[in-house]
């Protein structure tokens, strides 16, 4: 396969997995030397989750998930730190599914959402969707934890209610 400069690169998007142009920095398995298209970017839909704690309905912290991109992270009431969670691609689609109609009050135990975020320790509630514009494939966890982080669950007076 030959690609001229300037060009789109079938077999270079097929190698990295987003859009290249024929150019200078990058090369693949085949010795076709290609970069990363400038313009391609994403918008990324993010779910975030409040924690409490089963039966006393204080926050103990929050959840990201992001099913589009594998991501899901936790991060406790009064640290900086989080952590990931990995669930099977089966636990994926499920809560792909679950997306897309979620209730209101806490998630039942046995959704996939709730499952693979808080086990069945914590009640696991819906607090917004957020969409995330221009992000760079690269740069999507990155993003997703600067914004986890960002959540304000530290102030003594927290009111994140849906």
């Amino acid at each position: 396969m030959r690609v001229r400069e300037g060009e789109q690169g079938i077999g270079c998007e097929a190698s990295f997995g987003f859009p290249v142009v024929a150019g200078r920095n990058v090369r693949n398995g085949l010795g076709i030397v290609c970069e990363r298209a400038p313009h391609y970017t994403r918008v990324v839909t993010a779910a975030i989750f409040l924690l409490r704690a089963r039966g006393a309905g204080a926050i103990v912290g929050a959840a990201l998930v992001c099913p589009t991109v594998r991501y899901c992270s936790v991060r406790a009431r009064g640290t900086e730190r989080f952590e990931r969670r990995f669930a099977t691609p089966a636990d994926w689609k499920a809560i792909e599914s679950e997306l897309r109609s979620l209730p209101s009050g806490p998630l039942p135990s046995e959704s996939a959402i709730a499952r693979v975020v808080a086990g069945r320790d914590l009640d696991v509630t819906y607090l917004m969707i957020e969409k995330l514009a221009d992000v760079a494939p690269g740069d999507v966890a990155v993003v997703l934890d600067r914004r986890l982080r960002a959540l304000p669950l530290n102030r003594p007076s927290l009111t994140l209610e849906p």
